[in-house]
């Protein structure tokens, strides 16, 4: 992907999880190393939210709209933190013992 748009169509009814396992099944990330920031400022609540909750709402109920776009970033999960790795003087790599 390396900064390049790249258009996603879906349903609105589908959820956020449907919407990165199509990423990553497009040449993106893993779903667990996938976090997307939505641009439009009305969404920032998403963010806020514990990711595993938000994967499983629709589109629709999130807000997203036709045409809505998002930042993809890559952020290795880690498996000893359950999540982005928060101990990088410790394992860092986002594998434990890395």
């Amino acid at each position: 992907l390396g900064g390049a748009a790249f258009p996603v169509t879906c349903s609105l009814n589908e959820t956020l999880l449907h919407l990165k396992q199509y990423i990553c099944s497009s040449g993106g990330p893993l779903v667990r190393d996938q976090k997307l920031v939505w641009t439009r400022s009305e969404l920032s609540w998403i963010h806020e939210t514990k990711e595993a909750a938000v994967e499983s709402f629709s589109l629709f109920y999130l807000g997203i709209l036709d045409g809505d776009a998002a930042t993809l970033y890559y952020v290795r999960y880690c498996s000893q933190c359950e999540g982005v790795c928060a101990c990088a003087e410790c394992h860092g790599d986002g594998m434990p013992g890395g």
